[in-house]
């Protein structure tokens, strides 16, 4: 549902990118370079940077890194880090080829920001029935939503797993190695225990040497 409306879309319009580029915004000021819309596009371009601090939720699901796995484990930590900037960007030129075509399809411009508009107007060439558009835009918007829902509780998830299970420190001598204790998983010297805390916290278990 996020690419089909751009297949559909270039196939009827082949030439709406060299329309794109040569649109001179709501103002009509020429495709030239200008100082002021540099700088706005840069602010919405600079908050990818922050959002990549997001994936940290994930990244902190990696297995260990060994010498087998090596390469492929950084390749989907920066994939899956700071390459997630390149799909922002990909999403944000998209957003301007929508945003683009609502405006062309008369809708105006305070309005073509407005994702609503900019899948409307790109499912009616998908569609040939505005029913059937505005049906597929609303089903694609509830999914999305569904899938932001999902994303946040899970991030709850972590964030009560966290403060509900702390790691405990295991002190050196304690085990063998000073550390954290996981049971589900054996550590280097067979006892489950890890030396630092990269493992997954909501399975620790304090393991304090018993008293005498």
């Amino acid at each position: 549902m996020l690419v089909v409306p751009y297949v559909f879309v270039f196939r009827e319009r082949p030439d709406i990118l060299s329309e794109l580029a040569a649109y001179g915004g709501e103002d009509g000021v020429g495709p030239g370079f200008s100082v002021h819309a540099f700088g706005a596009a840069l602010t919405v371009g600079i908050a990818l940077i922050t959002q990549m601090g997001e994936q940290a939720d994930y990244l902190r699901f990696m297995p260990e890194q060994t010498a087998a796995n090596r390469r492929r484990w950084w390749a989907a930590v920066m994939v899956g880090g700071p390459g997630w900037v390149v799909l922002g960007v990909v999403k944000m030129l998209g957003g301007a080829l929508l945003a683009y075509l609502a405006i062309s399809n008369s809708v105006p411009a305070d309005r073509a920001v407005d994702p609503n508009q900019m899948y409307l107007a790109a499912y009616e060439y998908v569609f040939p029935n505005l029913h059937w558009a505005v049906g597929a835009t609303a089903l694609f918007v509830v999914v999305s939503q569904l899938k932001i829902n999902v994303t946040n509780a899970y991030a709850g998830s972590l964030a009560w797993s966290n403060f509900l299970c702390p790691a405990h420190p295991q002190p050196s001598g304690a085990g063998g190695v000073g550390g954290l204790q996981y049971p589900d998983r054996p550590g280097a010297d067979g006892t489950g225990c890890f030396p630092g805390p990269r493992q997954r916290c909501w399975a620790c278990t304090p393991t304090w040497p018993s008293p005498g």
